[in-house]
Order: structure tokens, then sequence, then C-alpha cells
């Protein structure tokens, strides 16, 4: 079929106001088809801008107003074509963009829904877990579980390309010595799901005792979850288990065994994800110890043995 019989036939679907006119050089406006694609369908833009016939990693097949699929991308560049801005539908492609966002799934951080990076699977590189530990307590699996966790909750949200560490510190690692949590999680910047910035580096993550990271300070006093949630403080979660010291390093008799420890023989540093508490207790990594590592010791003062978790690439 000719490329004249395509374009009539979409046309009568468009809910663009007026014919869609070809791109051809990534610009925003009116909605518009894509040539350069190397896969995926072509449908026209409803309310979303213009994909680009030049954007570099190729543009991904246009937005659509009612859900169509986006293209997968064209070879070569270095980022993701142009997408719309604002087209409700249209899953991300290769390099496309995904519903009218700014920026296609193969870019930089992907857009969503007309707005700017789609910061759960973009940004990301910083969250307090969701779910805590059950009835382990303290015994999370050891720091291989711990991470695992941590992965798996951040590609739940689409985050799981990146490598994640939980924030935690043992006494006897590999060949027997500590690893200290500081050395676990690269070296920054991090992001929280918000796109809101925890810390450049380390000496801005790790200020001091009974302080807080230096980046945002809504982020910081009020940390999130992989899903954008405040932690939960009815009743309150603060108490993140971490087994470590203001300056990032193992704090010595209190890491629940080295997280394989769920009973009361054991315990545990805590930092806390916010500010409640006494101001002496503020400090996001070493904030008080439990006296225990039972879930009852977990929680008493006010967790469920959450963990933080960051992203080392």
């Amino acid at each position: 079929m000719g490329l004249g019989v395509l374009l009539a036939a979409h046309c009568s679907d468009d809910t663009g106001s007026g014919p869609a006119p070809t791109g051809t050089s990534g610009a925003s406006g009116s909605s518009s088809t894509t040539t350069s694609g190397a896969s995926g369908s072509t449908s026209t833009g409803g309310a979303g801008g213009t994909s680009s016939t030049s954007g570099a990693s190729g543009a991904g097949g246009s937005t659509t107003s009612a859900g169509g699929s986006a293209g997968s991308g064209g070879a070569g560049g270095s980022s993701g074509g142009a997408g719309g801005t604002g087209g409700t539908g249209g899953s991300a492609g290769s390099g496309g963009a995904k519903d009218g966002g700014t920026s296609g799934a193969g870019g930089a951080g992907g857009g969503r829904d007309g707005g700017g990076s789609d910061a759960g699977s973009g940004t990301m590189s910083f969250f307090v877990t969701s779910t805590g530990s059950g009835a382990m307590g303290g015994n999370l699996g050891g720091l291989d579980a711990a991470d695992m966790k941590c992965q798996t909750l951040a590609a739940a949200v689409g985050a799981g390309g990146k490598t994640w560490h939980a924030f935690l510190s043992v006494e006897m690692g590999p060949g027997g010595m500590p690893v200290h949590a500081k050395n676990r999680i690269g070296t920054g910047p991090w992001y929280d799901q918000r796109g809101r910035l925890i810390a450049m580096n380390l000496t801005d993550l790790l200020p001091g005792p009974n302080m807080r990271p230096v980046g945002d300070m809504a982020a910081v006093n009020d940390m999130l979850d992989e899903r954008g949630m405040i932690v939960q403080k009815s009743p309150l979660q603060h108490d993140i288990l971490t087994g470590t010291k203001a300056d990032g390093t193992v704090a010595p008799g209190l890491t629940c065994g080295d997280w394989m420890n769920g009973t009361g023989t054991a315990n545990a540093q805590l930092g806390h994800s916010d500010m409640m508490g006494p101001a002496d207790r503020r400090s996001w990594v070493e904030s008080h110890p439990t006296n225990g590592c039972t879930m009852q010791n977990v929680a008493a003062g006010g967790g469920n043995g959450r963990i933080y978790c960051f992203a080392i690439n």
C-alpha cells in the first residue's frame, strides 16, 4: 500500500488538531509521524509533540493518544529521539518515547506522561525498602540476600537495569575481613524516586553523627521508598537496619550476627529515615541500637526490618 493511502487511513483516526505533518528535525510542535524508527508502528500522535526523523539514537515510533505502541528506535546516535509533550498512550520502545515523554526509554531517563524524566526507572539511585524483614527480624539472610531484595524491589518499579546494594556492614566478610557499608554503594550522586538529590558524594552522604545527608532537605529529612512513598509513620517504621557507624564503617557487635541472626542474642545498629525523635537520634545511619534481633526487638522503637538501597552505577 502506498504512503499516501497509509497516511489517509491514519488521519481518519487522528485525535490531534488538524493534519499531522512529518517531523524532520525533532522540534516540538504538532503531532506527527516518524519515518526513522528501525521497528515498531508509526501510528499518528494524538496530543503528543513531534517525533524526529533525525533525533540522535534514532527516534522511536510516534506516540498515540489511544495506547498505540512506540517504535523500537532507529540505530545510532547517543540518546533517544525526541518524544511528544502530551500523548497519554503508547508503550516505550527501545529508543521511542513513552506516553509522550521527553526522551525514549533507551535515552536519558525515559519520559512519561508528557513530563520530564521517569524517576522510577531513570534517575532513582536510592530508596528505603517498602517492605521489612517479616518474622525474620534482623536475619536478612546475609549481605547477598539483602542485595537481592534491593534489586528485586528496584526491578518492580522499572529500575532493575542498575546494580543495587544494601547499605549494610558486616564484621566477617570475605577472607574474614569486615565489610563497610560506605564501600558498597558507589560514589554518587544519588537521587530518590522523585529525582531529588540525596547526596552528591560520600562526603555529603556521611557528614557526621546526628546529621542527615547534604542534599535536598525535603528528601533527606523524610526519605522515600522505591515507589515514591514516605516511610510509614503510623505505626512508625522509621528505624532502618544499618549495622553501621555515622562514618559508614561497621558498628562492631551491632550487625545481628552479620544479618544471619534473628534471635535475642544479637543486636543491630539502626538509623532513622526521618527527623522524628530526640535531637541526638536524627542520624540516618547511627541513631540507636536494638535490644535484640527478633522482629519484636527490631520493631520496638518503630521499625519492621527495612533497609536502605543504593544503585552503584
